[in-house]
């Protein structure tokens, strides 16, 4: 299954929901508690689009078996990451890491990166991402914002704007969401879950994750 096939399994059913809670937040105008729950929904999906489309990035730059030396330093950053994570119970584990890095160093033109990390300290969404941690995903993942559709850059501030509503739902505050202010963030979740994994896919056939 290619890059983009996978992000069209992953998505499409996350572009039905949102579809699904916008009419039904339309049947429903009067009741303002129906867009408290829509806009918990549309960030829910922001959140699994941004960690499914980013660890399936990660995961088919491992199938491609290339070297470190040939790949954004991010990714041996990610490995350096994991051994110390995974030392952290030694005793040693100073020597241990110290150790591993100089094996990477060694065997930094002949060994593959592959995708056997935990993505969870460089790829977590931290529940609800706001626009700070979609640009550090977005770097995790040896990219940068420009890579990304001009309009999905414009969107990153609705997109904040709505991560941090939700927030304060979640925490028992009183939110208003006009029809206006619901139908703007619904088109920004609807460009995020479009443009985000498109801009992953150019990336891809790019070669984006290989040094210049």
């Amino acid at each position: 299954m290619t890059i983009e096939e996978e992000f069209q399994r992953k998505i499409a059913w996350r572009k039905k929901e949102i579809v699904d809670i916008n009419l039904l937040v339309k049947a429903h105008p009067d009741l303002p508690s129906i867009y408290s729950l829509g806009l918990v929904c549309l960030c829910a999906q922001i959140e699994g689009t941004l960690r499914d489309c980013s660890t399936t990035y990660f995961a088919h730059i491992g199938k491609e078996k290339l070297f470190y030396k040939d790949l954004k330093n991010v990714f041996l950053a990610y490995q350096l990451w994991e051994d110390y994570s995974r030392s952290e119970k030694d005793a040693k584990k100073e020597s241990v890491l110290i150790n591993r890095i100089q094996q990477i160093l060694d065997l930094y033109e002949t060994e593959n990166f592959k995708d056997n990390i935990k993505h969870s300290t460089f790829l977590s969404t931290h529940s609800n991402p706001d626009v700070n941690r979609i640009n550090v995903i977005i770097l995790s993942l040896g990219l940068e914002l420009e890579d990304f559709q001009k309009e999905f850059q414009l969107r990153l501030n609705q997109i904040g704007e709505l991560v941090e509503k939700r927030h304060k739902i979640a925490h028992g505050e009183k939110v208003t969401i006009t029809p206006k202010e619901f139908e703007e963030y619904f088109e920004a979740t609807q460009l995020f879950l479009s443009s985000f994994p498109e801009s992953l896919v150019r990336a891809f056939e790019n070669k984006k994750f290989k040094k210049n």
